[in-house]
């Protein structure tokens, strides 16, 4: 994943949008958030948690994006709906070639092929 968020980085905005408590901020400095991501938004700081359509808003507010505007990813069917519902295009993450598929289907090119599975 981390290969394709690289791959990405300059062609799309990329934002972390998580249920994640408080320790989100020490997972984004483990992991380099701040290097891969254009911001992080979790749901102890919106008041709300995702599928609840309020989170999706306030993610709206946050980037001053149109939903249409917004492709989101997550590995749980039930926050894609609610995405969808939202008025964003959504993709249920099963892995990073999926993923980089649909980023093309959208799109969105790199110069070089990511390896399978990274």
């Amino acid at each position: 994943m981390a290969a394709l968020l690289d791959a990405v980085g300059g062609r799309l905005e990329r934002y972390v949008a998580s249920n994640y408590p408080v320790w989100i901020e020490e997972l984004g400095s483990d992991f380099g958030f701040a290097e891969r991501f254009d911001g992080v938004f979790a749901s102890h700081r919106f008041g709300v948690r995702k599928p609840d359509a309020a989170f999706y808003e306030a993610l709206l507010a946050a980037i001053d994006r149109a939903p249409a505007q917004c492709l989101f990813v997550d590995d749980r069917a039930v926050n894609c709906e609610a995405a969808e519902r939202a008025g964003m295009r959504a993709h249920l993450f099963v892995d990073a070639r999926g993923l980089a598929q649909r980023l093309r289907r959208e799109g969105v090119a790199w110069p070089s092929p990511l390896t399978a599975g990274r």
